[in-house]
């Protein structure tokens, strides 16, 4: 999108930790207890196993203890954090090497106080629990990027401890580092239209990937939602763009409304749509005479009914008669 344009980079592996003690496995907790856990701070789903965009936002957490070391999405080796119960503080451990072909993280920052993140995901041994969490909009902390932070932060208790009937002490002890911020937003999908310009188009799918028509050039990328921010990341710049979303449209930083002409399954949206002479943004600013019965259906998705009068057909959808002669549009009526 033409709107404020940063720089953003896409995540290569997602963090993992793996602890071992004395060469031996690590004993596992009961699946009862992890599944616990989940429910509680219900993981997000990511695009890919790769990927750092969010498609389904599970629970969101604020950071409310500092010191919690994250590192860029772009790298392969992450910080580990540990926390014990009322320790007050949390500690480091160095990376533990590169992978294979990886490079050395460029720069580490702490997660803020009060910063947003997901849970991405959650694992456990018989005496720990690794919270895996990712921030929900793109740091500002360092102006010449704009990037996702990822940190891994392992909760500590004794041999054998994690367990169901430990559930609730397990949990304060999460809750002395993070609270629960708010539920999952909808995520959003379907075809958005500017209102001044019918042909730049954003079409946003239900798989976190997204198609964009603006200034007749069209772009491709995924994107996420974050609360009431969109982030539109375009594979053809390697830049991404943010807007808002407020009362199911659109707003770019370029001061262009995008409305919503259909969901995701082709349902016309045609609730409180001013008349044509109202002379403001409603169906007449999206069909009008000339356009296909393709495009109308593009825009509206299928009509509720269609009928044949004196050999026109007309599109009929609630409040709205479209009238097509040799499958164009020849008026429009509310």
């Amino acid at each position: 999108m033409k709107m404020l344009l940063k720089q953003v980079a896409e995540s290569t592996v997602l963090p993992i930790l793996v602890t071992l003690f004395c060469g031996c496995a690590v004993a596992q907790p009961s699946s009862a207890i992890l599944e616990q856990l989940r429910r509680q701070y219900v993981p997000s789903t990511l695009y890919d196993e790769t990927s750092s965009v969010v498609t389904q936002a599970g629970i969101t957490l604020t950071v409310r203890r500092p010191g919690i070391s994250a590192n860029p999405t772009i790298g392969d080796s992450y910080t580990a954090n540990f926390y014990a119960p009322h320790a007050g503080m949390v500690t480091q451990q160095k990376p533990s090497g590169k992978r294979a072909g990886g490079k050395r993280l460029p720069f580490i920052d702490n997660l803020i106080v009060g910063e947003k993140v997901y849970v991405t995901n959650i694992e456990g041994t018989d005496s720990s629990v690794t919270l895996s969490v990712q921030t929900c909009t793109p740091s500002s902390q360092h102006a010449s990027y704009q990037l996702v932070y990822r940190a891994s932060l392992t909760f500590q208790f004794p041999q054998g401890y994690v367990d169901i009937a430990n559930i609730n002490q397990i949990q304060d002890t999460i809750g002395e580092v993070f609270t629960i911020a708010s539920p999952a937003p909808t995520q959003v999908s379907g075809l958005f239209i500017n209102s001044g310009n019918r042909a730049e188009q954003l079409q946003l799918n239900g798989n976190g990937s997204f198609s964009l028509t603006e200034g007749g050039r069209s772009y491709t990328g995924r994107f996420s939602v974050h609360e009431n921010r969109l982030v539109l990341m375009i594979a053809e710049t390697g830049t991404s763009a943010i807007a808002t979303i407020q009362g199911g449209k659109i707003l770019d930083n370029d001061g262009k409304t995008w409305v919503q002409a259909a969901d995701a399954a082709g349902t016309a949206v045609r609730s409180a749509q001013p008349t044509q002479s109202s002379g403001g943004s409603g169906v007449s600013d999206i069909v009008h005479i000339g356009q296909t019965m393709d495009e109308v259906k593009g825009f509206l998705g299928p009509p509720d009914r269609a009928e044949n009068v004196n050999g026109k057909v007309v599109y009929v959808y609630t409040g709205l008669r479209i009238t097509f002669v040799g499958s164009k549009v020849v008026s429009v009526e509310q």
